[in-house]
C-alpha cells in the first residue's frame, strides 16, 4: 500500500504537469499524507478483509488525486494507471473500472449516523440511505434559513453575491499586479453561506444564554429581597437580647483591661528573650556565611567544569574512544575519571565507560558530597602530577580537557567540603538552639 502510493505519486507528478488551464495540478508529499490520514480513519471492524482494504486505499487515492482532474483524458489516465497498480501491488484482478468509477462509484464516509458520538468510517453501499442523510441535512439547513424574514434573506443573499464578485475582481487585480493566482470557486461561495449560517446559529445560542442568565439573575434578586425582609424581622425581635449583650460586653471590657496589663508584663519578658534569640540568629548567619564563603571557592571551578561538559557532544566522546592507543595525558584523564566512577583504571574499561549512553549524566549528577576517602586518595595521585593540568591535556584532546577539569573540580570540592563539614554541624547545633529558644 505504501509502495503503491509512492509509485502513483511519482507517476502523476511526472505525467500530469501544471499548465495555465491546469494550474492546480501541483502534487506534493502532503497529498501522500492525506491518503494515509483517510485510511487511518477506518477501524478494523469496517475494514476486515483484503478486498475492503484495497477499496479503502482506492477511495482515498481518488479523493486526493482523482477529484482534482478536470477532463476525461486525465481521468482515463488516472483510472488506467491506478488499476494497473492495483493488479501489480494487490493482485486484485477482479476489480474493474466500472466497479470503482461507474454508476455506483466507490464511496466511504462517517456521516451515515449524524449526531452519533461514535462515528464509523465505512464503505457506503446503500445509496438510498446516503441520499436520505443528505436530504435531512439540506432540510435542517433550510430550516435555519427559514428563520429569517424575506426582506433580510434577500439582503443577505445580495450581500453574499457582492462579496463573492468582489473577490473575483480582486483576484484578477492580484494576478495582474503580483502574478499570483487566487482561486475562488462556486464552492467558496457555498462555504461563505455555510459560514454565515453557522455564525448566525452561534450568535442565537449566545443570545439565549445571556437571556437565561438574566432570568436566573432576576430570580436570585427576588430571593435575596425575600431573605432580607426575613432578616429584618429577626433583627427587630433580637433588640432586647442585643441590649443585654451590651451590658455583658461592658463588664467583659473591664476584665480584658486587667488581662492586658498582665499581657504587657509577658511582652516585656518576651522582648528580653528576643534579644537573646536575635544574638543567636546573628551567630547562625555568621557561621552560615563563613561556610558559604568556603563553598564559593570551589563552586566556580565546579560550574566551569559542568559548563565545559555541556559543550561536549557525541562526536567529542567518539574522538576519545577512537584512540587505539591514547596519548599519555588522555589515558591519565580517563584513569582519573574511572577512579571516581569506581571502575578499573585501564583503557578497555575507559572505552566501555565512554560508550555508556548515561556517561555525561553520571558526571553531571555525580554525588560529590559523598566521595569515599579511598577514592579521593587514589585521585590525589593524579591531581598532584604537574603534567596533569587541563591546558596540558587540552593540547592532546579538547574533550579530555573537559573531563580533566571535572576531576580537578571534584578534588577541589571534596577538600572544601571537609573544611565546611564541621561548620555545618556547628550550624545545625545553633539552629536547634535557636528553634528551642523561639518555641
Amino acid at each position: 500500500m505504501v509502495g503503491g502510493t509512492i509509485e502513483f505519486y511519482e507517476k502523476i507528478s511526472a505525467d500530469l504537469l501544471p499548465t495555465p488551464a491546469k494550474s492546480h495540478y501541483l502534487f506534493n508529499l502532503r497529498d501522500v499524507s492525506k491518503v494515509f490520514q483517510g485510511i487511518l480513519m477506518a477501524r478494523p471492524a469496517s475494514c476486515n478483509s483484503a478486498d475492503k482494504g484495497v477499496k479503502l486505499w482506492i477511495h482515498e487515492m481518488s479523493r486526493v488525486f482523482y477529484d482534482r482532474l478536470i477532463n476525461e483524458e486525465d481521468r482515463k489516465w488516472y483510472v488506467d494507471t491506478l488499476l494497473s497498480l492495483v493488479k501489480v501491488k494487490f493482485r486484485a484482478d477482479n476489480l474493474q473500472a466500472d466497479d470503482l468509477f461507474g454508476a455506483a462509484p466507490l464511496m466511504w464516509g462517517d456521516f451515515l449516523k449524524p449526531g452519533s458520538d461514535n462515528r464509523v468510517y465505512e464503505e457506503i453501499t446503500d445509496l438510498g440511505k446516503m441520499a436520505k442523510v443528505l436530504e435531512d441535512y439540506n432540510d435542517e439547513f433550510l430550516e435555519k434559513i427559514e428563520a429569517l424574514d424575506d426582506c433580510m434573506k434577500a439582503n443577505l443573499a445580495q450581500e453574499c453575491v457582492v462579496v463573492h464578485q468582489s473577490v473575483l475582481r480582486w483576484s484578477e487585480v492580484f494576478l495582474e499586479r503580483l502574478r499570483r493566482h487566487v482561486y475562488s470557486t462556486p464552492k467558496s461561495y457555498l462555504d461563505l453561506i455555510h459560514l454565515y449560517t453557522e455564525m448566525l446559529s452561534e450568535k442565537r445560542e449566545e443570545k439565549m444564554k445571556v437571556q437565561k442568565r438574566l432570568v436566573v439573575g432576576l430570580d436570585k434578586l427576588r430571593e435575596a429581597n425575600s431573605v432580607v425582609s426575613s432578616l429584618q424581622e429577626e433583627l427587630t425581635a433580637l433588640q432586647p437580647i442585643l441590649a443585654q449583650k451590651k451590658v455583658e460586653t461592658d463588664e467583659l471590657i473591664v476584665v480584658v483591661t486587667e488581662e492586658r496589663k498582665k499581657a504587657d508584663e509577658v511582652a516585656a519578658k518576651v522582648a528580653s528573650e528576643e534579644a537573646v534569640v536575635r544574638e543567636q540568629a546573628e551567630t547562625v548567619q555568621a557561621i552560615q556565611a563563613d561556610a558559604q564563603k568556603d563553598l564559593d571557592v570551589a563552586m566556580p571551578a565546579l560550574e566551569k567544569a559542568i559548563k565545559s561538559l555541556d559543550a561536549l557532544d557525541k562526536k567529542d566522546i567518539t574522538e576519545i574512544k577512537s584512540f587505539p592507543k591514547p596519548p599519555a595525558l588522555v589515558m591519565m584523564t580517563m584513569e582519573a575519571v574511572n577512579t571516581l566512577l569506581g571502575e578499573k583504571p585501564d583503557w578497555d574499561t575507559a572505552k566501555r565507560v565512554l560508550s555508556d549512553s548515561q556517561f555525561m549524566t553520571k558526571l553531571k549528577e555525580y554525588d560529590k558530597d559523598n566521595i569515599p576517602a579511598n577514592v579521593l586518595k587514589k585521585l590525589e595521585k593524579y591531581i598532584q602530577k604537574p603534567e596533569y593540568a587541563p591546558d596540558s591535556v587540552g593540547n592532546q584532546s579538547k574533550a579530555a580537557k573537559s573531563l580533566c577539569m571535572w576531576t580537578h573540580a571534584m578534588d577541589t570540592y571534596s577538600k572544601v567540603a571537609k573544611t565546611v563539614e564541621p561548620k555545618k554541624k556547628r550550624l545545625e547545633e545553633m539552629n536547634q538552639q535557636l528553634a528551642e529558644a523561639t518555641e
